[in-house]
């Protein structure tokens, strides 16, 4: 986190420092990769990993900051950081999406119970 908000390391890792080859990211292999893609894309799987496993707010709270901190300088992007980018990014909106319909649901399912109670009371007292 504190390297992030640091906009010369930054700026330095998306446009200067280039890596020729990384044979310790398995997941893919990857030529002449910025420095900020890599940190980029270890911060979304990281991210990734969160969500779907830990579930820790301090740690989702902490790699959205990162994010944040280092979005202003991102550029020229690795076309696989783009890719693992966007599809974090669809994930958590349909994460999202479930959550709030399931919300949406869970409140219209209170009212409509707490409805039929009312009219079964009715109903008694007549």
């Amino acid at each position: 986190l504190t390297f992030s908000e640091d906009s010369g390391f930054n700026t330095t890792a998306f446009q200067h420092l280039e890596m020729a080859a990384v044979p310790w990211y398995q997941e893919r292999f990857m030529k002449n990769v910025s420095l900020g893609s890599l940190y980029m894309l270890v911060t979304l799987r990281l991210l990734v990993y969160n969500l779907s496993r830990l579930n820790d707010f301090y740690l989702l709270e902490n790699t959205l900051a990162i994010l944040s901190n280092i979005s202003p300088h991102a550029e020229q992007l690795h076309p696989y950081a783009c890719q693992r980018l966007l599809a974090v990014m669809l994930t958590v909106t349909k994460k999202y999406a479930a959550y709030y319909d399931k919300l949406a649901q869970g409140q219209t399912g209170g009212a409509a119970a707490g409805g039929d109670g009312t009219q079964q009371q009715q109903q008694q007292q007549q």
